[in-house]
């Protein structure tokens, strides 16, 4: 089977943070509102496109408890049980994250500000736990280093874990037995008992720092960790992708078959049919590249072989 585009849609900003709501539309925002402003903007206008009115409508401005408005570029995201769309930390200057908090209810097109957290966090990610809690971790707080102390929020409040020094935006998968795999972007692996906030050993993967790369749980127990990081000799990204399996009884990354195109900043999209779908994304060496010939504008599937 061959895909195919649609037309190319103008949108009002650009989508750097987009999420697929319960109700079909999508909720984005970029970083900043005004294309020749500031690159520090210290607010934001997220908008909800509408695919079958084809519409863009601006949601209200999120902010903090004091309505001080802030910026959601550079956060970490994910969907609570109760549909809830969970926003963590943010962007004041780049590696100068916010510690604020806050969740979007597309029900009623409105922001809630909760409770801040320990430090702020830019580059964080945010996943929702089998018990409905939400952990986010990593992120740049306001001294510009690594925030390496994890919290779980549980509804009310949150709580700390054990300090842990992860890659910025580390790539969080929870497993069918509740633990919390980091995937990478370094390639030393790490494994989260959240009820216990423990953290233990996980098989390495194969290759070094693989920044601006995604990793998905493609079926149950099994992850994918597909291109990114830099050649240190021709800063170039790679096309190479590793498996592990975590129903195996000793689980260790292997090789699997390379992508066509070398990728940074590309996404990866899990289709109906088991497929992979690898979009977008940079082949050129220099960081987010996009000189004629660097952008990658050809999607390709991955179709793995159950192993």
């Amino acid at each position: 089977m061959v895909g195919k585009w649609d037309d190319l849609l103008a949108f009002p900003n650009v989508p750097v943070h987009t999420h697929l709501l319960p109700n079909g539309n999508v909720l984005f925002w970029g970083r900043r509102d005004h294309p020749d402003g500031t690159m520090d903007e210290h607010e934001c206008t997220p908008q909800i496109w509408d695919p079958v009115r084809g519409t863009f409508t601006p949601t209200p401005q999120p902010a903090t408890a004091d309505g001080t408005k802030v910026n959601l570029f550079c956060s970490g995201h994910t969907f609570l049980p109760d549909g809830l769309l969970l926003v963590t930390g943010g962007h004041w200057t780049d590696s100068h994250g916010l510690h604020q908090t806050c969740t979007y209810d597309w029900r009623d097109n409105t922001w809630t500000p909760l409770p801040v957290m320990n430090d702020g966090r830019w580059y964080p990610t945010a996943i929702t736990l089998p018990d409905g809690s939400a952990l986010t971790a990593s992120g740049s707080g306001s001294n510009a280093q690594n925030n390496t102390i994890p919290q779980i929020w549980d509804g009310t409040g949150w709580r700390e874990v054990n300090a842990k020094v992860l890659s910025l935006y580390p790539r969080l998968i929870v497993l069918p037995n509740g633990r919390v795999f980091v995937a990478g972007t370094d390639p030393d692996g790490n494994m989260l008992d959240a009820d216990g906030g423990i953290w233990t050993a996980a098989p390495n993967r194969i290759h070094g720092d693989r920044q601006y790369a995604p990793a998905i749980m493609y079926a149950p127990g099994k992850v994918i960790f597909i291109g990114g990081g830099n050649d240190p000799d021709s800063k170039e990204p790679t096309n190479a992708v590793e498996l592990i399996d975590f129903n195996d009884g000793d689980p260790a990354w292997r090789l699997g078959a390379p992508m066509k195109f070398r990728r940074r900043q590309h996404n990866a999209t899990i289709l109906p049919n088991g497929t992979v779908l690898v979009t977008g994304g940079t082949q050129g060496p220099n960081f987010n590249d996009v000189d004629p010939g660097s952008p990658v504008h050809a999607a390709e599937g991955i179709l793995i072989k159950r192993f």
